[in-house]
């Protein structure tokens, strides 16, 4: 027996203000990819959310994810991202409260939410199996981050 479930992340961008996210709200995962592996011939980004720095940032944590649930597998379970689904954005905001540097007066920042699909496959699991799935991608998220694996020199600018 599988049970899905999302693990959830966010982090701010930072863009000039004629690059800000045109789509603003809450979103689900055909809102964002438009289609899925079983749907087409691959992630094929039909949805409103036709952004590049969020289609490389959502495709590296999934990989990132995958690779840290892998090497954490051990006991009962199975737990890892669901093997036909990448992370998607969930909700763009644009943050009205951000104050801009005296120098840099074309910058505005949106918070992004988004999330990573998992599945969890083996006898008995609990919460604590949702808990440690949590910790593993947050951390390997963080891990990511730090380590400037998310996103390209392009967009670091």
């Amino acid at each position: 027996m599988w049970e899905e479930f999302e693990i959830s992340f966010a982090f701010g961008l930072l863009t000039s203000t004629t690059g800000v996210p045109t789509m603003q709200g809450n979103f689900d995962y055909t809102d964002f990819w438009g289609v899925t592996a079983e749907e087409g011939d691959g992630y094929v980004s039909t949805g409103g959310m036709n952004y590049p720095i969020f289609e490389e940032i959502l495709v590296n944590a999934t990989n990132v994810c995958k690779h840290a649930l892998l090497e954490q597998r051990n006991g009962n379970e199975v737990i890892i991202v669901h093997p036909e689904k990448l992370a998607y954005v969930t909700s763009v905001k644009l943050d009205e409260t951000f104050e801009k540097p005296q120098n840099r007066f074309d910058i505005a920042r949106s918070y992004i939410t988004a999330a990573v699909p998992i599945v969890i496959k083996g006898t008995g699991f609990s919460e604590s199996s949702r808990i440690i799935a949590k910790i593993v991608v947050r951390q390997a998220l963080i891990a990511a981050l730090k380590e400037k694996r998310l996103y390209s020199e392009e967009y670091s600018q």
